[in-house]
């Protein structure tokens, strides 16, 4: 058996960046990346892709104003809490969430969005920015992950090369458990404050179809490759780490993984468990609700399921105030 550890694969995405405004999909540069994704799914199903064209201030903008948000009162987060009006989106606390629920919540505060509550109760008055600027950086991203679910499919070999990007209406789909933006806030960890079994995020995969992940330089993000060692997804300048999600994995019966990861604390000289704070923002694609998730090779591996029905109920199994 090798001891090789393995790598999160980095693919430099300059030939299908956002900052060219037309692109031959057919070039032997952008058929280049769309290979090296495919590859890099079916195997660890993560990578880091570099040069993506992401706005830098508008990314910045998004970590500031976030920050503010969490930095509010708790009781002024509060009102904005997500709750079943709200279609479960909105403001989640430190420990309403977790995986396994047999141990205490996640240390971690979240504020979730999807197009269908745009006029929900959940959008703070106290920041003016705080909406604009986060529906700036949806549209950033879904304009992103078009080229790159253009760009599977193609890797795919797929005969309709637009099939992934038609079943994603990111812009206009108004339903509920459809694509979601989420801003993370993991509050600092003083050594010997962690309760039995609590982690900052525990073992999981995601649900949808890709996410986009966008770190600051704190770390704890870890991949649990196919030896089932955890590998750290240390942060790297100018890249955004993008993974397979489950419904993905069942729609490419298998060819693409949805792989395992978790944020992790670190240890202080003496083995003490302690991190400091930690930003993110997680963009999770999700094909329409309406979409019926069918093998695309004709296999029937999975029985077809709609996108949405099959979120939400991995919504509610995470939640635990529900």
């Amino acid at each position: 058996m090798s001891d090789m550890i393995q790598t999160i694969p980095l693919i430099d995405f300059t030939p299908c960046s956002m900052q060219t405004s037309e692109l031959d999909f057919m070039s032997d540069d952008v058929l280049e990346v769309a290979r090296l994704m495919v590859d890099a799914f079916s195997t660890i199903g993560f990578v880091y892709l570099r040069n993506c064209g992401v706005s830098k201030q508008l990314l910045q903008s998004t970590f500031t104003c976030s920050k503010e948000f969490f930095s509010l009162p708790p009781e002024t987060k509060k009102k904005y809490t997500a709750r079943e009006e709200t279609e479960y989106q909105g403001y989640y606390d430190v420990e309403e969430e977790v995986f396994d629920q047999t141990v205490p919540g996640d240390l971690k505060e979240s504020f979730d969005f999807t197009l269908s509550v745009i006029e929900a109760p959940i959008w703070t008055t106290e920041i003016v920015q705080f909406k604009s600027i986060l529906m700036k950086f949806f549209e950033e991203c879904s304009l992103l992950t078009t080229r790159i679910l253009k760009l599977l499919a193609i890797g795919l070999k797929l005969d309709d090369a637009d099939f992934f990007v038609r079943c994603h209406n990111m812009m206009t789909e108004t339903q509920a458990y459809a694509t979601c933006l989420r801003t993370l806030y993991y509050p600092p960890i003083l050594p010997g404050t962690l309760k039995q079994g609590q982690k900052r995020l525990g073992e999981h995969t995601d649900y949808g179809t890709i996410t986009l992940v966008f770190q600051d330089d704190t770390g704890g993000l870890q991949v649990k490759g196919t030896d089932m060692r955890w590998i750290d997804a240390t942060p790297i300048e100018d890249t955004v780490v993008v993974n397979i999600a489950d419904l993905l994995q069942r729609w490419t019966s298998d060819k693409l993984i949805s792989t395992a990861h978790r944020i992790v604390t670190l240890h202080d000289d003496d083995g003490r468990k302690f991190s400091k704070a930690r930003q993110s923002l997680a963009f999770f694609v999700q094909a329409d609700p309406d979409v019926e998730i069918v093998c695309i090779d004709g296999s029937n591996q999975y029985e077809p399921v709609k996108a949405g029905s099959y979120v939400k109920q991995r919504v509610l199994d995470s939640a635990k105030r529900y």
